[in-house]
């Protein structure tokens, strides 16, 4: 899959973070709430979902960085390869430090 012409190197990149910071900061959340876990299942597929159906077509990217990898590969298309794997890699150490940021902590046991 590619991404929408009009989307250059750094949209895709922007994107591709801030699908997984927004993640990252949501799984932070609900986990830290003892209520949260019981929607967690719920959340993650919706939110898998949506990403797949909105930005999948948009950005040309995956959830999933090594599902971008095969077909890239065997397409012999990897010039961009490396915005769908740095993206996510980046969205997720973002998203992570934003949660320790804020003192989104899981509750002690």
């Amino acid at each position: 899959m590619r991404a929408d012409p009009a989307w250059g190197d750094a949209a895709v990149l922007a994107a591709e973070a801030g699908v997984l910071v927004g993640s990252t900061l949501m799984l932070a959340v609900l986990l830290a709430s003892p209520g949260g876990r019981m929607v967690l299942p719920y959340a993650v597929g919706l939110t898998t979902a949506l990403v797949i159906g909105v930005l999948g077509p948009l950005s040309g990217g995956s959830a999933n960085p090594g599902r971008q990898f095969g077909p890239a590969l065997l397409a012999g298309d990897t010039g961009r390869l490396w915005v769908y794997v740095l993206g996510p890699a980046v969205g997720a150490v973002l998203g992570a430090w934003l949660a320790g940021r804020v003192g989104l902590r899981r509750p002690a046991r």
